[in-house]
């Protein structure tokens, strides 16, 4: 037994030596794979395939219907492709023309290699490449001369695309990247190119067109007669090898080969060009803009524009714009940035929307809703519409005329300057300014160091669209929510400006039709929308807005020109107003029940004395009802009359402290009038009906108010001219209650003259001088002055 083992044992190795060679040759074969797996995975890592794509930006309506599409950063006709979007006939179709294994295949065909590969060799030339789609993608994002090194090259990268990516985003790369001709690429692009309608709108005969050309794109694409006949033989070819493969019903095959091919080269859609840039350049990296506009309601709207800007061009006025808020989500529905964006005469590319200018009187309306969220007014208050004089301004309204007393309500329909600026200081400038900046005021925000009284008079900078944003808040009960161009924007916090109550109390009074700001041929017209609308006129007829609101829209419009020439026919009411009422009219025929606002809660009536706006006391005798903010209006008493005691032959009047002991007095009621108004009473010469001076012997000094220097500005530098010896005019404002006023400077008494006279001085030497006017009741006021000699 030993012996046998002893002979079989080297039969056995021999036999395993024989048998594992091939096996030995495996696991060479095997490790290579590795070899070169590994060495896959480690480009992979190491050296990822790179295609950084840019695409055109598609903007759509709210409705999803294209608005414009742009070019891309590479200057190219690229779209995003959704797969969901591409009909089945025209995926099946390019699969079965471009690569039927696509969906087996891990990005290279070995087959179609062989074959490929075959085929060369046996021919001596190249006859075909055997690329799959995989590897047209890499081709297409890296294009470089064909040769073997440069197709095995695409034959790695295709591998790690696949292990990248999935089937479905190759196939989406693939559908985006297909050559079309010039820099047309994709086949959503060329669909909107050749036949002017989404991919999705084509049909067989058309999509089977796109199939075709990429295949040749320069030769065949349709520049001219001769290419559309052949591209039209080509598609008649395609089509009955496909309904052959019952890729489509073959009946309908007679139908789709007698469809004419009407090919040409289409302009890409491009509405509301301000929108689109605007939004374009806010979202540059966005292929897919799904906007709050209505493609509708901005074609019907710039139809408008356009022909009243045609009829107020006659009068030397070339460009308009105008913008349309919902009110309900603050979604912007027609922006149209100016009548005409080819209108390189007029520089209509200029986005008036957005230009900065003067706002003329629209603020207004914003200072009266502070004013009454204050305390300060109510809509009978009764403001002084008077020469004042604020630190050497003089504020001056639009006719040049004054009006004396005047209703807050009045003020505001009149649009009176004096007034909104007297209820300005009251509440001070910046108290404006920071509501104007939690209302996404830009241009206020710059300017806030700079601005001042003026600024309630178009003495800032602003925009349309800013202006817009703020009149929403007035037909949102004072709420403030950033205007909305995307649909996909994300929630802003609403912003309280002001009460529900200012804000119906404002709307009230802008809704009247009785003002200056309605032009004259509307007076009359039966079917005038209810709109309440603010106008406004900058300085030197530079700008004529109109800003109006109902529950539904807001609608903001501006005329003028945007090289910002004046011109004398230019105001709010007559230009910019008109064109407004138009749009609304428009508007209310969507709106099938249209509704008002209702009052809000906490808003109450109250009677008020006619003189003041304040409720009456008992020498009120003639009194109307007025609205009022319970807890935050004036309940002060009317305060327009006032007892003196007067002697018996009217000629004196006395206080308290110096009445005759032998009672030869009797008390009087007379009207009391703040020291503006007394002077310009006295100015205009109106008479009045006065008590006599305080009694002159009287010791009891006052110091209440009622006195205060008019014709200097307390702080103000002066530069005079040394040489002329020029003289410095001293006035004073007072009430009724003194006869004499008593002037010195620099404590040295240069004069004395009654209230309503002036005197002169000459200073005696430059800096700074203390003036101090002393009446005969004892009330005094100081100011300072710096004399400059030049």
């Amino acid at each position: 037994m030993l012996k046998k083992a002893k002979i079989i044992g080297p039969q056995i190795k021999s036999w395993f030596y024989y048998r594992t060679r091939p096996n030995r040759k495996m696991v060479l074969l095997w490790m290579s794979f590795l070899i070169v797996l590994c060495c896959i995975i480690s480009t992979i890592i190491i050296f990822p395939p790179h295609y950084p794509l840019s695409y055109s930006s598609t903007i759509v309506d709210y409705n999803h219907q294209v608005i414009a599409i742009n070019l891309s950063k590479d200057q190219k006709w690229r779209l995003r492709c959704n797969l969901q979007n591409v009909p089945s006939y025209f995926l099946e179709a390019l699969l079965y023309k471009e690569d039927k294994y696509f969906y087996y295949h891990p990005g290279v065909n070995p087959f179609a290699v062989a074959r490929a590969l075959w085929n060369n060799l046996k021919t001596g030339k190249r006859t075909s490449g055997a690329s799959t789609i995989t590897m047209q993608v890499i081709r297409l994002l890296h294009p470089k001369k064909r040769t073997y090194a440069i197709k095995i090259l695409e034959m790695l990268r295709a591998l790690q695309l696949e292990l990248l990516l999935s089937k479905r985003e190759i196939l989406s790369l693939y559908l985006e990247l297909l050559p079309y001709g010039g820099n047309i690429e994709g086949v959503e692009a060329a669909s909107w190119a050749y036949f002017q309608k989404p991919l999705k709108a084509l049909n067989i005969a058309e999509l089977t067109t796109l199939v075709i050309i990429p295949n040749q794109p320069e030769i065949l694409k349709p520049t001219s007669a001769g290419n559309t006949n052949r591209i039209l033989n080509q598609r008649n070819k395609w089509l009955q090898k496909l309904a052959a493969k019952k890729i489509f019903s073959s009946s309908m095959l007679p139908v789709y080969l007698q469809e004419p091919l009407f090919l040409r080269r289409h302009n890409f859609p491009k509405n509301a060009p301000h929108f689109s840039n605007k939004i374009s350049n806010a979202y540059p990296n966005n292929p897919y803009l799904h906007t709050t506009l209505c493609l509708q309601k901005q074609r019907a709207i710039e139809q408008i524009v356009q022909n009243y800007a045609s009829h107020i061009s006659l009068r030397g006025i070339y460009n308009a714009a105008a913008l349309v808020v919902d009110n309900t989500s603050a979604e912007i529905i027609a922006y149209i940035g100016s009548h005409n964006f080819e209108d390189n005469l007029h520089q209509g590319q200029v986005d008036g929307i957005q230009a900065v200018r003067s706002p003329g009187s629209t603020l207004k309306p914003l200072i009266y809703a502070l004013g009454i969220d204050s305390g300060i007014i109510t809509p009978k208050t009764v403001l002084l519409d008077v020469p004042l004089n604020y630190r050497g301004y003089s504020p001056e309204n639009y006719d040049d005329q004054f009006r004396g007393k005047v209703t807050a309500t009045f003020a505001l329909a009149n649009s009176l300057n004096i007034p909104a600026v007297w209820l300005l200081q009251k509440l001070e400038t910046p108290t404006l300014i920071r509501i104007l900046e939690e209302a996404n005021f830009q241009n206020i925000r710059m300017q806030k160091n700079k601005l001042g009284l003026s600024m309630i008079l178009g003495g800032c900078g602003v925009s349309l669209y800013e202006l817009v944003g703020l009149y929403t808040a007035f037909a949102n009960q004072g709420i403030f929510r950033p205007l909305k161009m995307l649909k996909t924007e994300s929630k802003v916090p609403a912003k309280r400006l002001f009460s529900a109550q200012a804000a119906y109390l404002i709307t009230e009074i802008l809704t009247q039709h009785k003002r200056p700001d309605l032009p004259e041929a509307f007076e009359l017209t039966p079917d005038l929308p209810k709109v309440a609308w603010k106008t406004g006129t900058s300085y030197g007829r530079r700008d004529a807005w109109s800003i109006g609101y109902t529950p539904r829209y807001t609608v903001g419009v501006w005329c003028g020109n945007f090289s910002g020439v004046g011109n004398p026919a230019l105001s709010g009411a007559e230009i910019a107003t008109p064109l407004l009422f138009e749009i609304f009219r428009y508007l209310e025929s969507f709106i099938k029940t249209p509704s008002w606002f209702l009052p809000p809660n906490n808003l109450s009536s109250r009677e008020v004395c006619v003189e003041t706006g304040l409720p009456p006391d008992t020498f009120c005798h003639h009194t109307t009802w007025d609205s009022y903010i319970p807890g935050i209006s004036n309940f002060q008493l009317c305060n327009h009359k006032k007892v003196f005691w007067v002697s018996k032959d009217r000629k004196i009047s006395y206080c308290s402290s110096c009445l005759p002991s032998d009672g030869s007095f009797y008390a009087q009621m007379y009207n009391v009038y703040p020291p503006e108004l007394l002077h310009y009473y006295l100015q205009t010469k109106i008479s009045l009906e006065l008590p006599p001076p305080h009694n002159p012997v009287c010791t009891q000094l006052l110091s209440s108010g009622g006195l205060r220097i008019s014709s200097l500005n307390d702080g103000a530098e002066y530069f005079i001219a040394k040489r002329k010896n020029t003289r410095i005019a001293l006035e004073a404002q007072n009430d009724f209650e003194s006869y004499r006023l008593y002037w010195f400077v620099k404590d040295k008494f240069i004069g004395q003259c009654s209230p309503r006279e002036r005197i002169f001085f000459t200073p005696e030497d430059s800096g700074w001088n203390s003036i101090m006017c002393v009446d005969d009741r004892g009330r005094k006021d100081i100011i300072k002055i710096r004399i400059i000699y030049y």
